[in-house]
């Protein structure tokens, strides 16, 4: 499996600007196989199916965020 990201950047982190985005993910997964056409395509059907990183990335997914400085819950500054 090879996997390229793609990736922009800008800003700067110290002036507390920064902002990451990607922008592609090219996936290439290489198979050295005996087995029929068929058997080889339910398999990487289910591989992607079955990846939660993938699925994350391609379906809108809640994220829920808990911050904690020396153990405390703190609570983020609106801007």
């Amino acid at each position: 499996m090879k996997l390229v990201c793609r990736w922009h950047f800008e800003g700067s982190a110290l002036a507390g600007t920064f902002h990451s985005e990607p922008l592609r993910f090219d996936l290439e997964l290489a198979i050295d196989s005996d087995e029929a056409p068929e058997a080889i395509a339910t398999a990487i059907r289910v591989a992607h199916a079955s990846c939660y990183t993938e699925q994350a990335l391609t379906r809108p997914v809640v994220i829920n965020y808990t911050h904690r400085v020396n153990g405390t819950p703190f609570e983020m500054p609106s801007r």
